[in-house]
Order: structure tokens, then sequence, then C-alpha cells
């Protein structure tokens, strides 16, 4: 993960497709975001999974999400 301040930034990518699990958060305290290896809560709903081989990104309109072929290169981006 890494940020500059306005964004936060994090991958979910492999090249055998078996990459670590990656969450992004639906609603935390004061409107936050964050992301995480697993949901920090015990509400699940708060917590969507970052599907493999996915760069995503965190700002105040919310997540994007952008697919990445076996090479590293978009595919395809969404809002979330």
């Amino acid at each position: 993960m890494l940020s500059d301040e306005h964004q936060l930034y994090a991958f979910r990518f492999s090249s055998d497709r078996q990459s670590p699990s990656l969450y992004h958060s639906i609603a935390l305290d004061h409107d936050g975001f964050a992301f995480a290896s697993e949901p920090l809560d015990a509400c699940r709903g708060n917590w969507k999974s970052i599907p493999e081989n996915s760069f995503a990104v965190i700002n105040g309109s919310g997540v994007r999400l952008t697919e990445l072929n076996q090479y590293g290169k978009s595919i395809a981006t969404r809002s979330v």
C-alpha cells in the first residue's frame, strides 16, 4: 500500500493467481475507508474482497478497482 495524502493505493497481484487476501471497507466511523488483509470488525458487511490481480484506489469519492492482466497491464476499471 502507498499513499500521497489524498489517495490510498493497494495492489493484489501475483503471477500464480494465488496472492494473499485484500479487502476494502464500505462503511467505517467518520466516513473513513481502509484496506486490510482481513475484515477488521465483526460486521463482515462493512468489507468487500478485492479481486485477484487488481489495483485499488481509495479517495474522497470512494473506491476504484482496476483489473490487471497476467502482465500487470490495466484491462478494465470500475468504481465500487
